[in-house]
């Protein structure tokens, strides 16, 4: 295993930064290994999300892994969840189908509102700590969008609610993933997954109607 990727003990979800974890469904079916690990919270992300597991609090998100869909509809409902749960010492899990795409979006968009990190620089922290982490082109355009127009608003409103608790240990906890990626001698650009866009590019289109990804 790679020792710069921080999988968690007897389980398969990766640890993002203290009290945050990214995996599959597979993940958050494995009792023990929820248990072992202090798991208080899950968001669950797909296309059937449903709620298996008594004594564990749940934010269930429907959206398939689709470039058009419309994820950016719950960033700040998982926000809200994730940071309440880490508030009070829990634990959280953000799971998909394969741990990949929509909860790594999810996770990244939790990190730059609580942070002083932008959307790149969380997707290659996440990346850091998860490697097989890569959101589609959508979810990225949407991370990027979100960072361009709600994110400040969005910071001051929970720094508002909760002054600035973790907003110092969770920054620096991103800049020490950032820090180990570019350490790391890259066989290729750190950024070549990652899709920039121009500010406003298709803004005359909601995130349901984008164009599909060329084939």
């Amino acid at each position: 295993m790679n020792p710069q990727c921080h999988i968690v003990e007897e389980a398969h979800y990766s640890k993002i930064i203290p009290g945050l974890y990214v995996g599959n469904f597979r993940d958050a079916k494995d009792q023990e290994a929820l248990h072992n690990n202090r798991i208080t919270h899950i968001v669950t992300i797909h296309d059937h999300a449903k709620v298996p597991l008594p004594h564990i609090e749940y934010l269930t998100l429907n959206s398939p892994d689709n470039p058009t869909a419309n994820i950016s509809q719950f960033f700040h409902k998982a926000t809200e969840f994730i940071h309440e749960c880490r508030i009070h010492d829990g634990r959280v899990l953000v799971h998909c189908i394969a741990g990949v795409s929509r909860s790594v979006t999810i996770a990244v968009a939790y990190l730059m509102s609580v942070t002083d990190h932008g959307w790149r620089d969380c997707l290659r922290a996440v990346k850091q700590a998860r490697q097989v982490a890569n959101p589609n082109f959508g979810f990225q355009r949407q991370l990027q969008n979100f960072e361009n127009t709600e994110l400040k608003e969005v910071r001051k409103r929970i720094k508002e609610r909760y002054s600035d608790t973790l907003r110092e240990q969770d920054t620096s906890a991103i800049q020490q993933l950032l820090d180990k990626c570019n350490q790391k001698p890259e066989s290729k650009d750190p950024e070549e997954d990652l899709y920039p866009l121009a500010y406003n590019a298709y803004a005359s289109q909601p995130p349901g109607d984008m164009p599909p990804l060329d084939t």
